[in-house]
């Protein structure tokens, strides 16, 4: 399945555990979540630098896959998760998709 082989090519890529990476899809939009990750307490430009990484990764597993063929916005989103499942946003970074079929770090 193409989640899993992504789940565990980010894993991999930015050095982290299995747990910390998570993905969801929906018909637009998708996003990696990273649950109590080393960039939780790291600078903002930190954590843009991992997420370009992981756009980067998630952008070329899903050009020309017909899953995916509707995603306009990778989102990489950092959270601290506690024991009562609480989640708090950390930070969130995301990219949009452009005409060419490339994705832009979008700034406001």
């Amino acid at each position: 399945m193409a989640i899993a082989h992504l789940k565990e090519t980010i894993t991999r890529a930015i050095g982290t555990e299995n747990n910390i990476v998570e993905i969801d899809v929906t018909n637009n939009v998708f996003k990696v979540r990273l649950v109590n990750g080393k960039f939780n307490e790291a600078t903002s430009a930190g954590r843009e630098n991992e997420a370009a990484a992981i756009e980067r990764i998630v952008a070329r597993e899903i050009v020309g896959n017909p899953q995916f063929k509707k995603i306009v916005v990778i989102y990489v989103e950092y959270v601290r998760r506690v024991t009562t499942g609480r989640t708090r946003i950390v930070d969130s970074i995301e990219f949009r998709g452009t005409p060419n079929g490339t994705f832009r770090h979008h700034n406001l």
